[in-house]
């Protein structure tokens, strides 16, 4: 928003000027008057944030000292802001005091009064605009008049108490929103406001003038100024991105016969030829020699899974505990006297020895537990295999897998199978043995990621 103020006086020799100050930066503007009074030109003034013009019928003339605006102190100057809005600032009906160049009244309560612009269409917006004396916050009473030609003075009279609170700090600008108060109604060119303001605390705030802010219609277009001078050339651009591929070009004329070129390498073999007739055959040779005997063959598939063994071998006996403390040596008692040698016993009956019979190979066996119940019987040797029980082993679980010989029996051998899993399992043997005489045991870690279902096995003998 721009507060300006215009001083024009009529002796040629005195120095006249147009001062301006931008609200929101503060920052100062001046132009010379009485440099532009001879011409019928706009006056102007800019800045590096803002600039005001003034049409040449504004200038005055020897015989007119003051402009046909009016006063200057009291009148408000128009101007568009963006498109259609438009701003009519108004200045207090009595500026009594001054803030450096600022024009102010001494105290916070004003009055003003204005015509409704004939080009207005809508009311957008009234803001009251002063200078904080202290850092304060305040409460404040307005009262708003709006009369035509030839009605009665309180036609339409609107009064608000206690509004606000108002956040001022001292000598910085504040606006004070008055919006919602203004009468929305206004007949554009004919009605006339009158606004009384008055702060609470009046000590604390200087008032500079009214921001009315409406729509209006917008003028006629100017005529055109003057063309400019002409810019410095600018910079040379960037260079632009590369050309799509033209389409080819038609075919040249056919060259000349280039000279004899060099031996190429040699080709690749070509393809076998087809066989040749079978030729007759020829008389059968000697017999060659005995072969040296073949590797043994693979095992042979597990068979079904047999019934369940039987329990478990009997963990090995835990360590031997500690011994207690020696109890205290009892005294020796004393030598008994020397026996008389007994007489000699008479001899017994014969035992019954390894009783007669028998053929080359056979050997005596028990028939039961009766004593020297024996029989003479041809040994037979029994290969049986046993399977265990089968266990999930679950990913990254290690457990042993047994498998128990029948009682009488010896183990020979024996090792592993998956019964569910994939295929190869992924596993660790940390043990795959016999464990004592009877049985066969398998460590196994689970290192994959499935669960596995796997027994032991073993190979047992017995002679019977």
């Amino acid at each position: 928003m721009l507060l300006f103020q215009k001083r024009l006086v009529s002796n040629v020799n005195r120095h006249a000027s147009l001062r301006v100050e931008h609200l929101e930066k503060r920052q100062l503007m001046a132009a010379d008057l009485l440099s532009m009074m001879s011409s019928q030109r706009p006056i102007w003034a800019e800045s590096e944030t803002a600039c005001i013009s003034i049409p040449g019928s504004f200038h005055s003339n020897a015989n007119s000292p003051t402009p046909s605006t009016g006063n200057p102190s009291s009148v408000g100057s128009s101007m568009n802001v963006s498109g259609s809005l438009q701003e009519l600032w108004v200045a207090p009906a009595k500026n009594d005091h001054s803030v450096g160049t600022w024009p102010a009244t001494s105290k916070g309560e004003a009055n003003f009064v204005f015509g409704v612009p004939t080009n207005l269409t809508g009311v957008s917006g009234a803001k009251i605009v002063g200078i904080a004396k202290k850092t304060e916050s305040s409460k404040f009473d307005i009262e708003i008049s709006v009369a035509k030609h030839g009605e009665d003075q309180d036609a339409a009279v609107s009064e608000f108490d206690d509004q606000g609170p108002v956040s001022l700090i001292k000598d910085r600008l504040v606006e004070i929103d008055i919006s919602a108060l203004m009468p929305s109604a206004l007949t554009a060119g004919q009605d006339n406001v009158s606004i009384e303001f008055e702060l609470d605390k009046k000590s604390d705030l200087r008032i500079l003038g009214l921001r009315f802010l409406y729509e209006g219609a917008a003028g006629t277009q100017g005529p055109a100024g003057p063309q400019g001078p002409a810019g410095t050339n600018g910079a040379t651009g960037p260079a632009g991105p590369q050309g799509a591929t033209g389409p080819q070009g038609p075919m040249g004329p056919i060259g000349p016969t280039g000279p004899q070129g060099n031996d190429g390498a040699v080709g690749p073999q070509g393809l076998t030829g087809a066989p040749g007739p079978t030729g007759e055959v020829g008389a059968t040779g000697p017999a060659g020699p005995q072969g040296a005997s073949g590797p043994q063959g693979p095992m042979g598939p597990i068979g079904a899974t047999g019934p369940q063994g039987n329990d478990g071998m009997v963990g090995p006996q835990g360590p031997t505990g500690a011994p207690g403390p020696a109890g205290d040596v009892g005294a020796t008692g004393p030598a008994g006297p020397q026996g008389a040698t007994g007489p000699q016993g008479q001899m017994g009956p014969a035992g019954p020895g390894v009783p007669a019979g028998g053929t080359a190979g056979q050997v005596l066996r028990k028939v039961d537990a009766t004593d020297f119940n024996t029989v003479w019987a041809t040994p037979s040797l029994n290969v049986t295999t046993v399977v265990g029980g089968s266990v999930s082993i679950n990913p990254g679980q290690s457990l042993a897998l047994s498998a128990l010989c029948p009682s009488g029996s010896v183990v020979v051998g024996g090792g592993y199978v998956t019964d569910i899993g994939p295929n190869p399992v992924t596993i660790s043997v940390a043990r795959n043995s016999a464990f004592g005489s009877s049985a066969w045991r398998t460590d196994i870690f689970n290192s994959g990621s499935s669960v596995l279902v796997m027994h032991a096995e073993a190979r047992c003998i017995s002679l019977t």
